[in-house]
């Protein structure tokens, strides 16, 4: 029996709805709440009835009895995980750990793998909790999904105030509380949700033709202030693909020329990120006669088009004083000139090119108008003061082609997330080729990628030997091509359920997720799979049939 929810004829308790409610908005804003949540909700799950059933004399005597109080959530829950055995839905999810029970066979390292399986906890606990459960109804469901969104955006406010006291060194650091991308997922499903109440008009108030597309457009620039191309990514790709759903579903004969302007659309941003990478390669007008050859100082100046190349349309090796500005740097900063800044970047190449986004000349006199901040900056390794002040995807966009350049001059991917996750994807390959049936086991993943990046020599930095960063991929690496083929079985199978191929939040969310794995390690972490466990069961079971979109 796929049935999506066991109780027919009852609703959530108000009390488990709002611990449901507390649950939902822990998952942007806090990891220690969404253990303790899932704690209370287990509380309520097991004592769920306990009232109900509390028929026979004084309430409130059966309350205090504690033969019962202790006996109920007993029989409660024996109760509750039998009636589990006809939902073959909730148990194929569960499977899920027990993939990783099974990789405890092949693990080198127990500590590592104990806690992963704690990691994966959630998909047995909040699975079991709400599959076996009320159900929550509509009005229930849309409040849930109001304080969730609610939730998403006070943590963007908490970013934006880091962004506003210029208090970070990395666009990353605006997600405050969680991972980024982890972060970005709840935004762009938050984006979705606010769309499909103005498309079916859940809400009358007038106010809320107003809130919810304001709140869109905040969601969208801040992820456009985050730099995060996977969110942008998946909204680009979920909404050019609900359009031309519903595009074709019209019968007008106007319908191609929308198709056309749809598909338009993603023709524009290639065009507008061609533009920026040929102003990025395009050589500035030089007339070396009028280059000056010595400093305020009298020292002389070295002019190279060559080493450093261009930024941002400028030379990046012209007036270089290196004496004074050796000088200058280690009387304002204790980190060494010929030393590596916080990202083990060159300092030196970080000074100058930050200098150069300053226009100013890389001698004594440049460094003395640098402010204390600005220092900072540059010893936290920040080479431009556009990644300070001007975030978004252009900045994203010279970053990757500055990175990219790096790795073709010297061979090293460590300067750009998104070539290093070609490295990874490379690295994964490898491993899986050694360990294509069984994979690695459990928890052993870190462990084996830094011993292959030692056993070829990779000139990555230390603390950029990362993991896949591709979860198909890292599923393969841990558990080999049947651990793989199960994994697919456990995200695929639900859509064979007739409620869940018409549900709207289910699709979206678990396409926002798909998408995102082919270059995340998604539910790897706790705040991915605790994201993934409940949003999941919550559309599949935690809604009355008759209450599905």
């Amino acid at each position: 029996m796929n049935t999506l929810t066991k109780h027919p004829n009852q609703y959530m308790s108000t009390q488990f709805f709002i611990a449901m409610t507390l649950m939902a908005m822990s998952l942007p804003l806090s990891l220690f709440m969404m253990s303790i949540m899932q704690f209370i909700l287990l509380g309520f799950w097991a004592y769920e009835g306990f009232f109900d059933n509390s028929h026979s004399g004084n309430k409130s005597q059966n309350l205090y009895s504690t033969p019962k109080f202790i006996r109920f959530p007993f029989y409660n829950a024996t109760s509750k995980i039998k009636s589990l055995r006809s939902n073959k839905t909730a148990l194929i999810i569960m499977s899920f750990y027990l993939v990783h029970l099974l990789g405890l066979f092949f693990t080198d390292d127990y500590v590592l793998a104990k806690d992963d399986i704690r990691t994966k906890l959630p998909i047995i606990v909040l699975t079991l909790i709400i599959a076996s459960s009320q159900p929550l109804n509509r009005t229930q469901l849309n409040s849930l999904l109001i304080f969730f969104i609610a939730a998403v955006i006070s943590g963007t406010f908490f970013g934006l105030y880091k962004y506003i006291e210029r208090d970070f060194t990395d666009v990353r650091e605006f997600s405050v509380f969680i991972h980024p991308i982890r972060f970005s997922l709840s935004i762009c499903f938050s984006i979705f949700v606010m769309l499909y109440f103005i498309y079916k008009k859940t809400f009358e108030k007038a106010y809320t033709r107003i809130l919810f597309p304001i709140s869109i457009i905040w969601l969208v620039y801040f992820l456009i202030l985050m730099e995060s191309g996977m969110g942008l990514s998946i909204l680009l790709i979920i909404s050019s693909s609900l359009l031309i759903y519903h595009i074709l579903k019209l019968r007008t004969k106007f319908r191609f020329l929308y198709l056309f302007l749809v598909l338009l659309i993603p023709t524009l941003i290639i065009f507008y990120a061609s533009k920026i990478v040929n102003d990025f390669y395009a050589e500035p007008t030089l007339n070396p006669n009028e280059l000056d050859l010595v400093s305020a100082l009298g020292n002389s100046y070295i002019h190279d088009t060559l080493t450093y190349g261009i930024e941002d349309g400028k030379y990046i090796g012209l007036y270089i004083c290196e004496s004074e500005l050796k000088n200058a740097w280690e009387e304002r900063s204790k980190f060494s000139f010929d030393g590596l800044d916080k990202n083990e970047q060159e300092l030196k190449r970080t000074l100058i090119r930050f200098l150069t986004s300053l226009d100013l000349r890389k001698d004594a006199s440049g460094v003395g108008q640098l402010t204390d901040d600005q220092i900072h900056s540059v010893e936290n390794g920040i080479a431009n003061i556009r990644y300070l002040e001007s975030p978004g995807i252009k900045t994203r966009l010279h970053r990757f082609l500055i990175g990219y350049k790096n790795y073709k001059e010297n061979g090293n991917p460590s300067g750009n997330s998104l070539i290093q996750r070609l490295v990874y994807w490379e690295s994964s390959i490898q491993i899986i080729k050694d360990n294509f049936w069984t994979g690695i086991g459990t928890g052993d993943i870190e462990p084996v990628f830094f011993k292959y990046y030692e056993t070829i020599s990779s000139n990555l930095s230390t603390e950029n030997r990362g993991i896949s960063h591709n979860q198909y991929l890292n599923f393969m690496v841990s558990y080999g091509i049947f651990g793989l083929i199960w994994f697919l079985i456990v995200l695929i199978y639900p859509f064979s359920l007739q409620a869940a191929r018409k549900n709207y939040y289910y699709i979206i969310f678990m396409s926002i997720l798909l998408i995102s794995m082919l270059t995340a390690d998604t539910i790897k972490n706790q705040a991915g799979i605790t994201l993934y466990a409940f949003f999941n069961a919550l559309f599949l079971f935690g809604i009355k049939p008759e209450d599905q979109l």
